[in-house]
């Protein structure tokens, strides 16, 4: 299995919690389809706490970081 490190040249700015209970977490810059990648969260937390806020989200909800300086 190889693994990949989030390289963290952008900052998330868009967090999607799908129906189907997946997750998706985009910096609203790059295209995700060209070079998406599955991550654990744990590693998206570790990268960024403030996306532990972001566990109790329910289902079909979308967050957007505004301010780069803000959670």
């Amino acid at each position: 299995m190889q693994r990949t490190v989030i390289e963290g040249t952008e900052p998330a700015r868009v967090a999607i919690h799908w129906a189907d209970g997946d997750w998706t977490v985009a910096d609203d810059v790059n295209d995700p389809n060209g070079n998406a990648m599955v991550v654990c969260v744990e590693h998206l937390v570790t990268a960024d706490d403030t996306f532990a806020a972001l566990a109790a989200m329910p289902p079909e909800t979308q967050a957007f970081r505004q301010d780069l300086a803000k959670p």
